[in-house]
């Protein structure tokens, strides 16, 4: 008889859960193990996932525990939320909710619940989407203590890819250019007896049945909703509103930058954790500073040489942006609420940003990246990192003077090849496979 082999799986929302279950199934159906449990911070991950699993709706389980995890060991798990309700705070997110969150308290209830948890299955893997929220955190913590292996997924920087890895994601991941992350992927011991490829066919009224399900499921624990703030899912008011700003902006966008010289910098979401995790400064901070350094080189420049503000376009306020353009008055300045990437990377001089994925974009491209964050694509030959303000300014004069000096081809096809091999193409046949076999892998080493 097979032993108990149980692997919990913590999607945040439904398209984490879909590819989650995938992996799940093959995983049941090989018999490599015989439970999977679903720990869900929201409905928008708790309604996506099959009556046929195991599933926990984890606020419903917290609001029901009266008791409390009083160690007091583990205040780090709060770090990112606590930077991300302070942006929050800050930008009028989620202002209309007036959330009063005790992140210490709900710390020690979430420490109390993992404690009996882990205590009462037999975990042999854990596989979390991103890894920082509370919940995760916490979760992250107690799972180190009993030596149960973890494997963090997160989307790629390749299109429609995700990434697992045993240490983390992004900066804070085992990717290392030049080493070799896994040997293989093929499963020597398990034979799967069909390929599940990760098909997208048209989802438009299953993927709005289920945003309406979890809007109602939110009206109905309104009471309760600091404990339903893992949803992400944007009004239909929000909606609305990005479509009518993108379509104002498409003639104006195609024309601002024509025949300009410029360089590009692309905003990254204000509670993405690229950004709070791994950079110690405000992206307004970062574009306040740009703004000076080019009115400073143009005072030297026979052209002129303008900076290229785009937003991101899943931001969570546009108030974000009009602030930003209010606060910067330059002529040297463009603002741009939406535009195509490729078009502005293929024009562009350079790219300054903190750890965008349009980071690794330009690379592809061979453009000059100058990198203010912790990132995966800097090093020789790729994207520059910029340790000083007085750095960056040198570093611009020198390309806007000599064009290529920091980017090799050789050593960005090198990267490039490698990262590829290293991410997980969703449109892949064999990507569930792939995954599959990083598991047997990790679990032959326990």
């Amino acid at each position: 008889m097979m032993e108990n082999r149980t692997i919990c799986f913590f999607p945040v929302v439904g398209y984490q859960a879909d590819l989650m279950q995938k992996i799940a199934k093959e995983l049941l159906i090989n018999k490599i193990i015989n439970k999977a449990i679903f720990l869900c911070p929201s409905f928008n991950s708790y309604n996506a996932i099959n009556d046929e699993f195991n599933k926990i709706l984890l606020p419903k389980e917290i609001l029901s525990i009266k008791s409390k995890d009083n160690s007091k060991e583990h205040p780090s798990v709060i770090e990112f939320e606590k930077k991300k309700l302070y942006v929050e705070e800050k930008w009028g997110i989620n202002k209309k909710r007036n959330l009063k969150i005790n992140l210490e308290n709900e710390s020690l209830v979430y420490g109390f619940y993992w404690r009996e948890f882990l205590q009462n299955e037999n975990i042999v893997l854990m596989i979390l989407w991103n890894g920082y929220l509370l919940p995760q955190q916490s979760l992250i913590y107690f799972i180190n203590k009993s030596n149960v292996p973890i494997f963090f997924m997160e989307n790629g920087y390749e299109p429609l890819s995700f990434v697992v890895d045993k240490k983390g994601i992004n900066a804070h991941s085992s990717f290392k250019y030049g080493e070799v992350q896994y040997k293989s992927d093929k499963l020597d011991d398990y034979d799967l007896y069909r390929a599940t490829g990760l098909r997208h066919p048209s989802k438009f009224f299953k993927l709005l049945f289920r945003y309406l399900q979890v809007q109602l499921s939110i009206l109905l624990h309104f009471k309760y909703r600091k404990y339903f703030r893992y949803e992400f899912s944007p009004s239909v008011t929000s909606k609305i509103k990005q479509i009518a700003l993108s379509l104002t902006q498409i003639h104006k966008r195609e024309t601002l930058l024509e025949e300009k010289r410029f360089v590009f910098f692309p905003l990254q979401v204000i509670t993405d954790s690229q950004l709070l995790i791994n950079y110690n400064y405000s992206q307004e901070n970062a574009i306040k500073k740009m703004a000076q350094i080019i009115d400073k080189l143009n005072e030297d420049q026979d052209e002129p040489v303008y900076l290229c503000i785009k937003d991101h376009p899943r931001q969570e306020t546009t108030k974000y942006f009009e602030q930003i353009k209010k606060e910067i008055v330059s002529p040297y300045i463009v603002f741009i609420p939406r535009g195509n990437i490729d078009q502005l990377l293929n024009k562009c001089a350079a790219v300054v940003t903190i750890n965008s994925s349009v980071g690794y974009e330009a690379l592809k491209k061979g453009k000059e990246v100058l990198v203010l964050g912790e990132a995966i694509y800097t090093g020789p030959g790729l994207g520059k990192k910029i340790g000083s303000w007085e750095e960056l300014e040198e570093s611009l004069k020198s390309i806007l003077y000599k064009g290529k000096i920091y980017a090799d081809s050789y050593e960005i096809s090198q990267f490039i090849n490698q990262y590829q091999k290293y991410c997980i193409l969703k449109h892949d046949p064999t990507a569930i496979n792939k995954v599959v076999g990083r598991i047997v892998s990790i679990l032959k080493e326990r």
